[in-house]
């Protein structure tokens, strides 16, 4: 009588739902749910193996700052919401940009809200792209003239998965957009 964990009670909401508090106030979430994902434990391993996928993964995901030529991947940095155990969820605040770093090593005067929207651009542009990847599977239509193009989003949302591992689906949240893989 109820709709699937995670969908709405309207067919207008038209998306995912978060799960918790974290996922829903979170710049970007990932969840992890399988058999071998509990709400009491995880084995130390296999939560190593998620946590390590996922910070790969918003590294991969959401760029390096780039000004006059010069990278700056050391001076961003995220805070995250206490990890549930309810399966895995990990929930990333917007990122932390040392300022001060990017000032002195650029030589730029630069604020926060230039890279706001580098990270946004990012990160709709990733779960956009997931979006449309997973409606073509779907549909069985990744054909050559679609897969081309977005090779490198299935791979990325591949990898968030243990390693031969297909026990455990994946779960993306952000404020604006969510997806199941």
């Amino acid at each position: 009588m109820l709709p699937k964990r995670g969908l709405g009670l309207f067919a207008s909401a038209g998306r995912t739902l978060p799960d918790t508090l974290q996922q829903a106030l979170a710049f970007f979430s990932v969840k992890f749910t399988g058999e071998q994902l509990t709400h009491d434990v995880i084995r130390f391993s296999r939560f190593k193996s998620l946590i390590d996928n996922v910070y790969d993964s918003v590294k991969r995901i959401f760029p390096p700052l780039t000004i006059n030529g010069k990278v700056f991947s050391r001076e961003v940095d995220y805070d995250i919401f206490q990890p549930k155990l309810s399966s895995l969820v990990v929930s990333i605040k917007e990122p932390v940009v040392n300022i001060q770093k990017i000032k002195t090593r650029a030589n730029v005067d630069v604020s926060g809200a230039d890279f706001a929207g580098h990270f946004q651009h990012s990160r709709d542009d990733f779960l956009v792209r997931v979006n449309a990847v997973v409606r073509h599977a779907e549909k069985g239509e990744l054909k050559q003239p679609f897969r081309k193009p977005n090779a490198r989003i299935a791979t990325n949302a591949r990898r968030k998965s243990p390693p031969h591992d297909r026990k455990v689906s994946v779960k993306f949240v952000s404020m604006t957009f969510s997806q199941e893989r």
